[in-house]
């Protein structure tokens, strides 16, 4: 099987502005330098002799030594190159997009490849607040393995429910008026299509501003809803990766990827993901050892999971899906949010999981994402610090079509945990399994938008 891999940094953008498909409108500069920025992660995905679709020219000479190999091309490249094959020739070849927008089903339609694709407007409805609302429930954390099943918990205004969909400006005022008479921690607005922190509103109290206020009329006219959820303390947080497969003669099957443990600093801003040679997902059962929810630790979470991957799968979709979990303190109570997050698309936690490959077995290692004005990247840079039993590999190119990276980023790969434990706390990370992975910064009154 041939891959085609096809970035598209700007998913989540379509989904909201566009419904999938469409055109943007101009991008700003920052924006349109950080699409060039992430184009690098699908050859990260693709490895050695993958073949990556790029809007943007990328020197061979600005490549780190990991994507040497793999081999970028702009759209047009590629499909003149394509359509002067034979169609024997064609046979084998298969497109994996970072998500399937209207654009990546249309190209796979041009090059009139034989494979299976799902409906943007199903990948749509899997992105959405919508969808992961129905499974986002609490799971209780006590000791042992908890054989005996998910042990939900139930606090604050909603049971079980950890938030609630609004659709009107009265629904949202409603539910931050109940959500602020039973919890003094804060509230999040994100809109129906809001991963990574993005298309979000964070805030105090039971009143909003004249200018929260317009974000939320502008969210609802746009995409029809939005998701209020408590502010709380988080623990820690993984991604559970899994594939929906088309299957002959009709119906899907579900795999189990792997899982990557996340990292984040002081500020609880993403920096990476932990990895083990010998396969995460056994730290990840580590870690969730206190959850008793299930056999390894994992059960209650991992079923949670499964459970939404399989509805995405009776609904149409087909491709890469990772779902976020995430350990938290809410009410006083330690519990489990299983379903934090529905990416239907490629992720930073399935990228982690590929580069597993550069590691020896009993290796740890943490993928590392740091602005490029960082301390931790001048750390970094002078190859381990002195860190010894550590090596560092670029995952990320300094420079982009001669201009410097706005985001730098690196495997760091150590002989144990704990010498990895201890490089990260250098850098400003937190890892310690059991313990924080990091902690919620305070949202403050107001909070801020867009």
């Amino acid at each position: 099987m041939r891959r085609i891999h096809l970035p598209d940094p700007l998913f989540e953008q379509r989904l909201e502005e566009c419904g999938g498909g469409g055109v943007l409108g101009a991008l700003p500069a920052g924006i349109a330098e950080r699409v060039e920025d992430l184009s690098l992660l699908s050859g990260l995905l693709a490895g050695v002799g993958g073949l990556v679709l790029v809007d943007c020219c990328l020197r061979e000479s600005e490549l780190p030594e990991v994507l040497r190999g793999v081999r970028f091309l702009s759209e047009s490249e590629f499909c003149g190159w394509f359509g002067g094959l034979t169609v024997g020739e064609r046979q084998g070849w298969r497109l994996e997009p970072w998500g399937w927008s209207e654009h990546a089903v249309g190209l796979v339609k041009r090059l009139g490849l034989s494979q299976e694709v799902p409906d943007p407007a199903v990948v749509r409805v899997v992105n959405s607040r919508e969808f992961s609302a129905v499974e986002d429930v609490l799971l209780g954390v006590g000791e042992g393995d908890g054989v005996g099943g998910e042990q939900r918990v139930s606090v604050g205004p909603w049971g079980g429910q950890f938030g609630r969909l609004c659709r009107s400006e009265g629904d949202v005022l409603e539910s931050l008026e109940a959500l602020s008479g039973c919890h003094a921690g804060g509230w999040v607005l994100k809109s129906n299509f809001s991963h990574a922190a993005r298309n979000r509103l964070v805030g105090r109290g039971a009143s909003l501003s004249e200018r929260e206020r317009g974000w939320l009329l502008r969210r609802l006219q746009r995409v029809g809803c939005v998701y209020v959820e408590p502010w709380v303390e988080r623990l820690g947080e993984c991604g559970l990766q899994w594939e929906v497969h088309e299957r002959g003669g009709g119906g899907y099957e579900v795999e189990f990827v792997g899982a990557s443990e996340f990292l984040a600093d002081a500020g609880g801003e993403y920096r990476g993901s932990v990895l083990r040679g010998s396969g995460l997902e056994v730290t990840v059962g580590e870690w969730w050892g206190r959850c008793g929810c299930g056999v390894g630790g994992m059960g209650g979470v991992w079923g949670v999971s499964r459970g939404v991957v399989e509805r995405a799968g009776a609904l149409g979709f087909r491709g890469p899906l990772g779902i976020d979990c995430m350990r938290i303190r809410y009410g006083g109570i330690e519990c489990v949010r299983p379903v934090h997050d529905v990416n239907g698309r490629q992720t930073m936690g399935r990228v982690a999981l590929g580069l597993r490959r550069l590691l020896g077995v009993g290796e740890w290692g943490a993928w590392l994402h740091f602005p490029a004005e960082s301390a931790a990247v001048r750390l970094i840079s002078r190859v381990g610090g002195g860190w010894r039993g550590v090596r560092v590999h670029a995952t990320g190119a300094e420079l982009v079509n001669a201009r410097a990276a706005r985001l730098r980023s690196w495997l760091v790969i150590a002989e144990d945990s704990a010498v990895l434990r201890a490089v990260l706390g250098e850098l400003g990370c937190v890892w310690s399994g059991e313990q924080s992975l990091n902690r919620a910064v305070d949202p403050g009154v107001g909070g801020g938008c867009e």
